[in-house]
């Protein structure tokens, strides 16, 4: 029924007014990129974590589906910059709701994970030390504005070019007041 009247979309891929360049990895849930400011061609790169979504399901399942890939957004914009925590800077759906952009500052970095799984890679003494100050760092930050990360891992911690550590993938982050909802179900 479609034959003819449907194109195929040429050109880069796109979500809002980001442009990928790169296609960093993913999961069935998740996918993560680089991308540029389409209508700033001198803008600096983020980083996009596109999380996939059934359009489909019941309005229920869809508005708490929203809420637990929401979470992360609604923790790190109330959580003030920090240098050891990766900014935070939209969130929005595509149209049909079928994916949802959580548009992070660019870094720079590889997840700590991959220094673990390579011995190529692997980390030195001090700069190990240095590594779990900035995580410490990071996450006291964190405390001391009522927000637990709960999903401390080598994925969520990023390693700069200049030996920095950044946390990142605050998922399941809670914050310490009250809320009608909870993802704590999904860990």
């Amino acid at each position: 029924a479609l034959n003819g009247s449907v194109q195929k979309r040429t050109g880069p891929l796109r979500f809002g007014h980001w442009v990928v360049w790169e296609r960093l990895g993913g999961t069935d849930e998740v996918t993560e990129y680089r991308a540029r400011n389409a209508t700033v061609a001198t803008s600096e790169s983020v980083l996009l974590r596109v999380y996939h979504a059934d359009p489909f399901q019941p309005e229920d399942l869809r508005a708490a589906e929203r809420i637990a890939i929401a979470n992360a957004y609604e923790v790190l914009v109330k959580l003030p910059p920090h240098e050891c925590i990766v900014g935070c800077r939209d969130f929005f759906s595509t149209e049909d709701e079928s994916q949802y952009v959580l548009v992070l500052d660019d870094v720079h970095a590889r997840a700590l994970y991959l220094h673990l799984n390579n011995p190529q890679l692997a980390l030195a003494a001090d700069l190990k030390i240095r590594l779990i100050t900035d995580m410490l760092r990071g996450l006291a930050h964190a405390h001391a504005h009522r927000v637990i990360h709960r999903a401390l891992s080598p994925s969520a911690v990023l390693i700069t070019g200049a030996g920095r550590a950044m946390l990142t993938d605050f998922d399941y982050a809670r914050p310490e007041d009250p809320r009608s909802h909870t993802v704590a179900a999904q860990l």
